[in-house]
Protein backbone atom coordinates (compact mmCIF):
# COMPACT_ATOMS: atom_id res chain seq x y z
CA UNK A 1 0.00 0.00 0.00
CA UNK A 2 1.39 3.38 -1.01
CA UNK A 3 1.09 6.23 1.55
CA UNK A 4 0.62 9.64 0.10
CA UNK A 5 2.88 11.93 2.22
CA UNK A 6 1.11 15.05 0.99
CA UNK A 7 -2.23 13.74 2.18
CA UNK A 8 -0.82 12.88 5.64
CA UNK A 9 0.72 16.32 5.99
CA UNK A 10 -2.57 17.92 5.10
CA UNK A 11 -4.43 15.86 7.68
CA UNK A 12 -1.92 16.83 10.43
CA UNK A 13 -2.20 20.51 9.58
CA UNK A 14 -5.97 20.27 9.69
CA UNK A 15 -5.84 18.64 13.16
CA UNK A 16 -3.47 21.33 14.50
CA UNK A 17 -5.66 24.06 13.13
CA UNK A 18 -8.65 22.52 14.87
CA UNK A 19 -6.85 22.38 18.24
CA UNK A 20 -5.75 25.99 17.98
CA UNK A 21 -9.33 27.03 17.23
CA UNK A 22 -10.44 25.22 20.37
CA UNK A 23 -7.96 27.17 22.53
CA UNK A 24 -5.51 24.31 22.94
CA UNK A 25 -1.89 25.34 22.31
CA UNK A 26 0.73 22.86 21.31
CA UNK A 27 4.30 24.16 21.60
CA UNK A 28 6.97 23.29 19.20
CA UNK A 29 9.95 21.76 21.06
CA UNK A 30 12.26 24.66 20.09
CA UNK A 31 9.64 27.24 21.01
CA UNK A 32 8.50 25.80 24.39
CA UNK A 33 8.96 28.20 27.42
CA UNK A 34 11.46 27.31 30.15
CA UNK A 35 9.85 25.41 33.06
CA UNK A 36 9.17 27.47 36.20
CA UNK A 37 11.88 27.00 38.84
CA UNK A 38 10.54 26.27 42.35
CA UNK A 39 12.38 26.56 45.67
CA UNK A 40 13.39 23.19 47.06
CA UNK A 41 11.15 21.79 49.77
CA UNK A 42 12.92 21.71 53.15
CA UNK A 43 13.25 18.18 54.41
CA UNK A 44 12.39 17.59 58.09
CA UNK A 45 14.01 14.84 60.07
CA UNK A 46 11.68 12.20 61.34
CA UNK A 47 12.28 13.13 65.02
CA UNK A 48 11.58 16.83 64.57
CA UNK A 49 8.13 18.36 64.61
CA UNK A 50 7.63 21.58 62.66
CA UNK A 51 6.36 24.49 64.74
CA UNK A 52 2.69 25.10 64.10
CA UNK A 53 1.81 28.52 62.69
CA UNK A 54 1.27 30.99 65.52
CA UNK A 55 2.49 28.56 68.22
CA UNK A 56 3.78 30.42 71.31
CA UNK A 57 6.96 29.73 73.22
CA UNK A 58 7.03 29.22 77.02
CA UNK A 59 5.36 31.88 79.15
CA UNK A 60 5.06 32.76 82.83
CA UNK A 61 1.95 34.11 84.51
CA UNK A 62 2.96 36.83 86.98
CA UNK A 63 0.60 39.37 88.49
CA UNK A 64 -2.06 38.70 85.89
CA UNK A 65 0.40 39.29 83.05
CA UNK A 66 1.77 36.82 80.53
CA UNK A 67 5.56 37.03 80.23
CA UNK A 68 7.15 35.49 77.13
CA UNK A 69 10.27 33.43 77.80
CA UNK A 70 13.03 31.45 76.18
CA UNK A 71 14.71 28.38 77.68
CA UNK A 72 18.36 28.39 78.74
CA UNK A 73 19.97 24.95 78.56
CA UNK A 74 22.86 24.07 80.87
CA UNK A 75 24.64 20.78 81.43
CA UNK A 76 21.78 18.58 82.63
CA UNK A 77 19.66 21.53 83.73
CA UNK A 78 17.54 24.31 82.29
CA UNK A 79 15.60 27.41 83.32
CA UNK A 80 13.26 29.93 81.68
CA UNK A 81 14.63 33.36 80.79
CA UNK A 82 11.99 36.14 80.70
CA UNK A 83 11.90 38.40 77.68
CA UNK A 84 14.11 41.46 78.10
CA UNK A 85 16.54 39.89 80.59
CA UNK A 86 20.25 39.77 79.75
CA UNK A 87 22.03 36.41 80.18
CA UNK A 88 25.67 35.94 81.11
CA UNK A 89 27.50 32.68 81.66
CA UNK A 90 30.17 31.62 84.12
CA UNK A 91 31.84 28.46 85.41
CA UNK A 92 29.13 26.24 86.89
CA UNK A 93 26.15 28.39 86.03
CA UNK A 94 24.72 31.63 84.71
CA UNK A 95 22.96 34.79 85.74
CA UNK A 96 20.28 36.95 84.17
CA UNK A 97 19.62 40.60 84.94
CA UNK A 98 17.28 43.54 84.38
CA UNK A 99 16.97 46.95 86.06
CA UNK A 100 19.38 46.22 88.95
CA UNK A 101 17.70 42.87 89.63
CA UNK A 102 19.70 39.66 89.20
CA UNK A 103 18.78 35.96 89.24
CA UNK A 104 21.72 33.58 89.55
CA UNK A 105 21.90 29.82 89.02
CA UNK A 106 25.06 28.16 90.30
CA UNK A 107 26.24 24.70 91.19
CA UNK A 108 28.59 24.68 94.16
CA UNK A 109 31.16 21.91 94.50
CA UNK A 110 30.38 21.58 98.22
CA UNK A 111 27.17 21.43 100.23
CA UNK A 112 27.24 23.41 103.50
CA UNK A 113 23.79 22.02 104.24
CA UNK A 114 22.61 18.55 103.28
CA UNK A 115 19.01 19.29 102.41
CA UNK A 116 16.89 22.05 100.91
CA UNK A 117 15.45 25.37 102.08
CA UNK A 118 14.18 28.77 101.02
CA UNK A 119 15.41 31.98 102.59
CA UNK A 120 15.14 35.74 102.28
CA UNK A 121 17.72 38.09 103.75
CA UNK A 122 18.11 41.81 104.29
CA UNK A 123 20.54 43.59 101.97
CA UNK A 124 22.17 46.97 101.90
CA UNK A 125 20.18 50.11 101.07
CA UNK A 126 16.86 48.32 101.50
CA UNK A 127 17.62 45.61 98.97
CA UNK A 128 16.66 41.97 99.47
CA UNK A 129 17.99 38.57 98.48
CA UNK A 130 16.03 35.35 98.16
CA UNK A 131 17.63 31.91 97.86
CA UNK A 132 16.33 28.49 96.86
CA UNK A 133 18.84 25.86 97.90
CA UNK A 134 19.15 22.16 97.07
CA UNK A 135 21.88 19.66 97.94
CA UNK A 136 22.34 17.40 94.94
CA UNK A 137 23.24 14.22 96.82
CA UNK A 138 26.65 14.11 95.15
CA UNK A 139 28.53 16.33 97.58
CA UNK A 140 27.55 19.53 95.80
CA UNK A 141 24.59 21.88 95.83
CA UNK A 142 22.50 24.18 93.65
CA UNK A 143 21.82 27.78 94.67
CA UNK A 144 19.28 29.99 92.93
CA UNK A 145 19.63 33.56 94.20
CA UNK A 146 17.37 36.44 93.27
CA UNK A 147 18.37 39.86 94.57
CA UNK A 148 17.98 43.57 93.96
CA UNK A 149 20.08 46.47 95.16
CA UNK A 150 17.18 48.75 96.09
CA UNK A 151 13.54 48.44 97.27
CA UNK A 152 12.07 49.68 93.99
CA UNK A 153 13.81 47.07 91.86
CA UNK A 154 12.96 44.36 94.40
CA UNK A 155 9.27 45.26 94.39
CA UNK A 156 9.21 45.30 90.58
CA UNK A 157 11.07 42.05 89.92
CA UNK A 158 10.85 39.79 93.00
CA UNK A 159 7.75 37.82 91.97
CA UNK A 160 8.99 37.34 88.42
CA UNK A 161 12.38 36.12 89.66
CA UNK A 162 10.81 33.55 91.94
CA UNK A 163 8.38 32.27 89.31
CA UNK A 164 11.36 31.96 87.00
CA UNK A 165 13.32 30.06 89.67
CA UNK A 166 10.46 27.56 89.96
CA UNK A 167 11.01 26.60 86.29
CA UNK A 168 14.49 25.27 87.08
CA UNK A 169 14.81 21.67 85.94
CA UNK A 170 17.59 19.29 86.94
CA UNK A 171 17.95 15.95 85.17
CA UNK A 172 14.32 16.17 84.04
CA UNK A 173 12.95 17.02 87.49
CA UNK A 174 11.58 20.38 88.69
CA UNK A 175 12.66 20.46 92.37
CA UNK A 176 11.23 23.90 93.20
CA UNK A 177 8.02 23.80 91.16
CA UNK A 178 5.76 22.53 93.95
CA UNK A 179 7.24 24.46 96.84
CA UNK A 180 4.55 26.22 98.81
CA UNK A 181 4.84 29.66 100.35
CA UNK A 182 8.41 30.92 100.34
CA UNK A 183 10.14 32.75 103.16
CA UNK A 184 9.08 36.37 103.58
CA UNK A 185 10.31 39.22 105.75
CA UNK A 186 8.25 39.08 108.95
CA UNK A 187 6.06 41.85 110.29
CA UNK A 188 8.26 43.50 112.91
CA UNK A 189 8.82 46.97 114.33
CA UNK A 190 11.05 49.01 116.61
CA UNK A 191 8.92 51.28 118.77
CA UNK A 192 9.27 52.89 122.21
CA UNK A 193 12.62 51.22 122.85
CA UNK A 194 11.37 47.74 122.04
CA UNK A 195 11.72 45.42 119.06
CA UNK A 196 8.52 43.49 118.44
CA UNK A 197 7.79 40.55 116.11
CA UNK A 198 4.10 40.53 115.20
CA UNK A 199 2.46 37.12 114.90
CA UNK A 200 -1.18 36.30 114.07
CA UNK A 201 -2.62 37.72 117.28
CA UNK A 202 0.13 38.91 119.58
CA UNK A 203 3.37 40.83 119.51
CA UNK A 204 6.49 38.99 120.63
CA UNK A 205 9.00 41.30 122.33
CA UNK A 206 12.54 40.39 121.30
CA UNK A 207 14.62 42.54 123.64
CA UNK A 208 14.77 40.03 126.50
CA UNK A 209 15.64 37.25 124.06
CA UNK A 210 18.40 39.37 122.55
CA UNK A 211 19.76 40.11 126.02
CA UNK A 212 19.83 36.40 126.82
CA UNK A 213 21.57 35.69 123.52
CA UNK A 214 24.26 38.32 124.15
CA UNK A 215 24.95 37.04 127.67
CA UNK A 216 25.11 33.44 126.47
CA UNK A 217 27.56 34.53 123.79
CA UNK A 218 29.76 36.31 126.35
CA UNK A 219 29.80 33.25 128.59
CA UNK A 220 31.14 31.25 125.63
CA UNK A 221 34.23 33.46 125.38
CA UNK A 222 37.62 31.94 126.22
CA UNK A 223 39.15 33.06 129.54
CA UNK A 224 41.57 35.53 127.96
CA UNK A 225 38.71 37.33 126.19
CA UNK A 226 36.68 37.46 129.37
CA UNK A 227 39.68 38.90 131.23
CA UNK A 228 39.96 41.71 128.67
CA UNK A 229 36.35 42.85 129.29
CA UNK A 230 34.41 44.03 132.33
CA UNK A 231 31.27 42.04 131.53
CA UNK A 232 29.28 45.17 130.69
CA UNK A 233 27.74 45.45 127.24
CA UNK A 234 25.51 47.75 125.26
CA UNK A 235 23.03 46.71 122.54
CA UNK A 236 23.27 49.40 119.88
CA UNK A 237 20.45 48.16 117.70
CA UNK A 238 18.36 45.18 116.64
CA UNK A 239 17.34 44.43 113.08
CA UNK A 240 15.87 41.66 111.00
CA UNK A 241 18.57 39.48 109.42
CA UNK A 242 16.86 36.60 107.56
CA UNK A 243 13.93 34.19 107.44
CA UNK A 244 14.00 30.47 106.55
CA UNK A 245 11.38 27.94 105.51
CA UNK A 246 11.84 24.28 104.64
CA UNK A 247 14.20 23.47 107.50
CA UNK A 248 11.28 22.30 109.64
CA UNK A 249 7.57 23.03 109.98
CA UNK A 250 6.83 26.73 110.26
CA UNK A 251 9.22 29.66 110.07
CA UNK A 252 12.56 30.67 111.54
CA UNK A 253 13.05 34.44 111.80
CA UNK A 254 16.60 35.54 112.57
CA UNK A 255 17.37 38.91 114.15
CA UNK A 256 20.80 40.50 114.52
CA UNK A 257 21.99 42.60 117.45
CA UNK A 258 24.88 45.03 117.11
CA UNK A 259 26.66 44.98 120.49
CA UNK A 260 29.51 46.92 122.17
CA UNK A 261 31.52 45.42 125.02
CA UNK A 262 33.31 47.40 127.73
CA UNK A 263 37.04 46.71 127.93
CA UNK A 264 38.96 46.47 131.23
CA UNK A 265 41.50 49.03 130.04
CA UNK A 266 38.82 51.52 129.15
CA UNK A 267 36.71 52.10 126.08
CA UNK A 268 34.32 49.85 124.21
CA UNK A 269 34.95 47.26 121.54
CA UNK A 270 32.50 46.98 118.64
CA UNK A 271 32.96 43.74 116.68
CA UNK A 272 32.05 43.72 113.00
CA UNK A 273 29.90 40.63 113.58
CA UNK A 274 26.89 40.67 115.83
CA UNK A 275 24.86 38.20 117.85
CA UNK A 276 22.02 36.37 116.12
CA UNK A 277 18.76 35.38 117.80
CA UNK A 278 16.53 32.91 115.94
CA UNK A 279 12.81 32.72 116.67
CA UNK A 280 11.05 29.45 115.74
CA UNK A 281 7.29 29.85 115.24
CA UNK A 282 4.29 28.71 113.23
CA UNK A 283 2.96 32.17 112.51
CA UNK A 284 0.83 32.23 115.64
CA UNK A 285 2.94 31.10 118.58
CA UNK A 286 6.66 30.87 119.35
CA UNK A 287 8.11 27.41 119.86
CA UNK A 288 11.62 28.39 120.97
CA UNK A 289 14.53 30.78 120.46
CA UNK A 290 18.21 30.10 119.79
CA UNK A 291 21.30 32.31 119.75
CA UNK A 292 24.21 32.08 117.33
CA UNK A 293 27.58 33.76 116.92
CA UNK A 294 27.53 35.56 113.57
CA UNK A 295 31.33 35.42 113.31
CA UNK A 296 31.30 31.64 112.72
CA UNK A 297 28.61 31.77 110.02
CA UNK A 298 30.25 31.92 106.59
CA UNK A 299 27.24 31.32 104.35
CA UNK A 300 23.47 31.02 104.39
CA UNK A 301 23.60 27.22 103.89
CA UNK A 302 25.93 27.01 106.90
CA UNK A 303 23.54 29.15 108.92
CA UNK A 304 20.72 26.84 107.82
CA UNK A 305 22.68 23.85 109.10
CA UNK A 306 23.08 25.51 112.51
CA UNK A 307 19.41 26.46 112.65
CA UNK A 308 18.36 22.94 111.71
CA UNK A 309 20.49 21.36 114.42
Amino acid sequence: MTIDKKKIAGIVLAILAGLAAAGIIIWQPWNRPEPETKAPVQQIDGDETPEAPGEKGPVLQVGGKEIACTIYEGDGWSIYVPEGWTVREGPGGMWMSRNEAVLEVWRQETADYDGSFASVTAGKDGGRERMLYLADGKGGSWELRGFASNPESWAENEKLMMETARTFRLNGEAPFADWGSLAEEPDWQEAEGMTVLFLDKDGYVLDDKIQNAVESYMLSWPDETKAAHTGQYRVNGIGWHSTFTGLRDGYIDVFRASVSYEQTGGGWSLPTEGVLAAVYHDGGSVEKTKWLDESVVRSLPELAAQLKG
